[in-house]
C-alpha cells in the first residue's frame, strides 16, 4: 500500500503513525532505536506490506495489469489503492481532508536524517500528492513520476485505463480489502 492507506490504518496514533510511514527508512533492525510506539508503528508497516503483498485481490489486481505493466505492475497497484481510498472515504462518514492534515503534521514533526520519504517530503508537501492521488491527474503524474525514477517505459494511461475502466469493480475489492486490513492487523 502506499502513504495514505498506511496512514489511514494507524490513525489516529501519531507515533504509530510517524513508524508506519517512515519505516522505509529504517533497515532490519535497526528501527529498535526508536521509541516503542515509534518502532510498533515499523513493525506495523511491514505487516501491513506482508499481508496486501500475499492477499488474492492485490495479486489479482496485479496480474490483470501485468501485461502492461511489467515488474512496475505492483507499484502501480499500491499508488491505485490511495486513489480508492480517496473514494472509498469520500463515500463514507470520514473526512479524508483531516486524514491529510494529519499525515502532513506527522511527516513535519520529527524528520529522519536519511530516507526515501525524507527525501520526497519537500515535494508530497508542496505538490500536495496526497490530495491529488484522488484524481486521475494525480495517479498518473504520481505514476509517471515513478517511471521517471526508476527508467522505466511503460505506458502509464493504458495502466490506468486498465485500473480503472473497472473502477466501480476495483472500488469495491479495495474497499473489501481495506476492512480485510482493518480486522487483520494486529499493533502487538
Amino acid at each position: 500500500m502506499n502513504f495514505l492507506v498506511h496512514a489511514w490504518l494507524s490513525y489516529p496514533n501519531r507515533d504509530l503513525t510517524w513508524g508506519n510511514l517512515y519505516a522505509d527508512a529504517f533497515k532490519g533492525s535497526s528501527f529498535k532505536i526508536l521509541s516503542d510506539e515509534k518502532a510498533k508503528g515499523v513493525a506495523f508497516h511491514r505487516q501491513i506490506d506482508s499481508l496486501t503483498d500475499e492477499h488474492a485481490i492485490v495479486k489479482e489486481i496485479i496480474q490483470s495489469i501485468r501485461p502492461i505493466a511489467g515488474k512496475m505492475a505492483p507499484i502501480y497497484v499500491d499508488v491505485a489503492f490511495d486513489y480508492w481510498l480517496h473514494k472509498h472515504l469520500e463515500n463514507s462518514e470520514s473526512d479524508i481532508t483531516q486524514l491529510i492534515d494529519f499525515v502532513h503534521e506527522v511527516l513535519q514533526s520529527d524528520v529522519p536524517e536519511k530516507g526515501k520519504m525524507t527525501r520526497m517530503l519537500p515535494f508530497l508537501l508542496s505538490e500536495q500528492w496526497l490530495t491529488r492521488y484522488g484524481t486521475y491527474d494525480g495517479i498518473s503524474a504520481a505514476m509517471n513520476g515513478l517511471n521517471y525514477r526508476m527508467s522505466m517505459k511503460y505506458d502509464v494511461n493504458k495502466v490506468l485505463e486498465a485500473l480503472l475502466s473497472h473502477d466501480g469493480l476495483m472500488a469495491q475489492r479495495s474497499s473489501e480489502m481495506f476492512e480485510y486490513l482493518k480486522n487483520q492487523l494486529t499493533l502487538h
